[in-house]
């Protein structure tokens, strides 16, 4: 009787933990939510100084944003661990000089050079900056903007820098010397470039990440115009989990009213400096395009937060180019 006993009870456990086990691996994690106390009022630059008179060509029918979002809260990525950085090193025949410091400032530093570039790597700011030594002169291919494009992800992941897939274009920057040494330079067209910044964002849950300065993308790439990469500037960042509450996003109306309180961020693919324009300078300004994206003020966020981008064109001194505004997204209507 006592074997018997036994053998039911063997069975029972057995059974038992069969099922906790097919329950703890069936189970889905669910991540942590995150709401701040307060939510802050999002100071958006405003570099023209005021908003000008904005045209919508826009039909509340068409517009596809959704009534609510939650904010996302930024986890700390990973440390750029040593091996990570010698690895990285390797990638450009830097691993056997490469030095380790630490800094008062930004911590663990690795840095390593050569006569022809030079590589940081800041592991617990998850910065890391290459560049070459000298940008000569090199012939412009005029390479397409395709072409661009492709050559800065390419870079990034020959170089195991970022994986290509979390991140899409945003737009060029074209810059060129303002004197011989090189010490300041200013924007141009494309065919005058010297200087040609891929800037790229990464896209979380199907939304961009914006930064306050279009120029100043967390992730960029700088190609010369023979198409080798002359500098690469970019911040890792960890993943992201939606807060528990949701906030209104502004509707129609609500857009159209407070379309005062849009800020030019961009005018021709940030081609155009913005300091220099008076707002009697931008005329028959038109919105035709409303997205939502998430706002980040610094890589050292805990929160990203929901806002408009707005896309449209201007007349700018008798040329007709794209434009592009900033908009808080959360609705103040109960």
């Amino acid at each position: 009787m006592i074997k018997r006993y036994k053998k039911i009870l063997l069975v029972l456990l057995l059974a038992s933990t069969f099922i906790v086990t097919i329950v703890l691996l069936t189970r889905k994690t669910q991540p942590v939510p995150v709401t701040p106390t307060v939510i802050p009022k999002i100071e958006l630059p405003d570099l023209i100084k005021d908003t000008p008179k904005i045209e919508t060509q826009i039909e509340e029918v068409t517009l596809n944003l959704p009534q609510t979002a939650a904010l996302l809260g930024i986890s700390t990525p990973p440390l750029i661990t040593k091996d990570e950085a010698v690895k990285i090193a390797s990638t450009f025949d830097l691993e056997t000089n490469l030095l380790e410091v630490s800094d008062t400032r930004v911590g663990q530093t690795f840095f390593g050079s050569t006569e022809k570039h030079f590589l940081t790597i800041y592991a617990q700011e998850n910065h890391i900056r290459y560049s070459l030594q000298s940008d000569v002169y090199r012939i412009n291919k005029q390479l397409s903007n395709n072409a661009l494009i492709e050559t800065g992800k390419q870079f990034l992941l020959n170089h195991s820098l970022l994986d290509s897939g979390k991140i899409e274009f945003s737009s060029f920057v074209y810059w060129k010397k303002e004197d011989p040494q090189g010490e300041h330079m200013a924007q141009t067209e494309k065919a005058e470039a010297e200087l040609i910044q891929v800037n790229y964002t990464y896209k979380i849950g199907g939304f961009d990440i914006l930064t306050y300065n279009p120029l100043s993308s967390i992730v960029n790439v700088v190609i010369l115009p023979d198409g080798e990469v002359f500098r690469v500037d970019i911040y890792r960042l960890g993943g992201t989990s939606k807060s528990d509450t949701r906030y209104k996003i502004k509707k129609y109306d609500e857009i159209i009213s407070s379309l005062n309180e849009a800020k030019v961020v961009s005018i021709d693919n940030g081609n155009q400096g913005l300091v220099e324009i008076k707002l009697g300078d931008l005329k028959n300004v038109k919105i035709s395009n409303v997205k939502l994206a998430y706002l980040i003020d610094n890589v050292k966020s805990k929160y990203l937060y929901p806002i408009l981008l707005l896309n449209g064109e201007v007349s700018l001194y008798g040329k007709t180019t794209n434009i592009s505004f900033y908009l808080p997204a959360i609705s103040s209507q109960p």
